[in-house]
C-alpha cells in the first residue's frame, strides 16, 4: 500500500498491490494432512489397529463422526465368501464421535 500523488504533489489516492494465495495455503493445508496420516496411520499390521488411527485422525478435526465398518471375514476367516452365502456381515471395528 502506498500514496498515489497528482501533478501537484499532493496525495490523491491510494495504490494496493494484493496477492491472493489461497491456492499455496489449502495446497500446504493438504500436504500437511498426508504427511500427518502417512506417519499415524499403518503404524502396525493389525487391521484393527489401522482403522482406529483412521478415525483418530479424523475426528473432531474433519468430520463430527467417522466409523469403519469391515466384511466380518476380513478380521479372521481362512478364505473369501462366496456370493451364494447371501448375507454380507459388517462389523464395526473403529468410530469415534466429536460429542
Amino acid at each position: 500500500m502506498w500514496p498515489a500523488r497528482g501533478d501537484d504533489g499532493e496525495v490523491a489516492r491510494v495504490a494496493l498491490a494484493a496477492f491472493d494465495s489461497s491456492d499455496q495455503y489449502w495446497a500446504r493445508q493438504r500436504l500437511a494432512l498426508l504427511n500427518e496420516a502417512a506417519a499415524s496411520i499403518g503404524t502396525t499390521l493389525d487391521v484393527v489397529r489401522t482403522a482406529e488411527e483412521l478415525v483418530e485422525l479424523l475426528v473432531p478435526r474433519y468430520a463430527d463422526f467417522a466409523g469403519v465398518d469391515l466384511l466380518d471375514w476380513v478380521l479372521g476367516a481362512d478364505e473369501l465368501p462366496t456370493v451364494a452365502d447371501g448375507d454380507i456381515v459388517l462389523r464395526r471395528v473403529a468410530h469415534a464421535s466429536a460429542h
